[in-house]
C-alpha cells in the first residue's frame, strides 16, 4: 500500500492474456471509492473509452456520447452504476467478440457510428447568426 495514494494498488490479474489491455485501460482509469476499484459514468468512463477506441480500431465510435452511454449501460450488469473489473474485462472481450444479441447490436452500431471529426471545437463553422 502506498500512503501517497487514495487506494491500494491491485495487482494484474490478466496479465499475459488477451486481456491484458483492458485491464490495464481500467486499472489507469478506474476509482477506488468504497473500497473497489470501479468505472463510474461520466469522465472516468469516458476516457477509458477514448483508450479502448485507441487500441481497438473497431471501437472507435466508442467516442461518441450516445454508444458510450450504451456500452456503459450493457457492460453494468449489476446496475450499480458502476462498472468492476470483471464486468468490463468480460464486456470488453464480448464487444471484440460478440456472442450475445446485445453484444452484436452493439458491436454492429460501433461499425456504422459516425464520429464527429470537429469534436467539440466550432472552427468548422464559416458563419453564425444570432436571433
Amino acid at each position: 500500500y502506498n500512503i501517497y495514494q487514495d487506494t491500494p494498488e491491485v495487482e494484474a490479474v490478466f496479465e499475459g492474456t488477451p486481456s491484458e489491455i483492458a485491464e490495464a485501460i481500467f486499472l489507469q482509469q478506474a476509482s477506488g471509492a468504497g473500497g473497489m476499484p470501479s468505472l463510474h459514468a461520466g469522465a472516468p468512463f469516458r476516457a477509458a473509452c477514448l483508450s479502448l477506441s485507441r487500441e481497438y480500431p473497431q471501437l472507435s465510435a466508442l467516442t461518441d456520447p450516445a454508444l458510450e452511454g450504451r456500452a456503459f449501460e450493457i457492460l453494468d450488469r449489476k446496475d450499480r452504476g458502476a462498472i468492476v473489473l470483471d464486468e468490463w474485462v468480460q464486456g470488453v472481450r464480448a464487444l471484440l467478440n460478440p456472442q450475445t444479441d446485445k453484444y452484436k447490436n452493439l458491436a454492429k452500431r460501433l461499425e456504422q457510428g459516425h464520429i464527429n471529426l470537429h469534436g467539440r471545437s466550432f472552427a468548422s463553422v464559416k458563419r453564425v447568426a444570432v436571433v
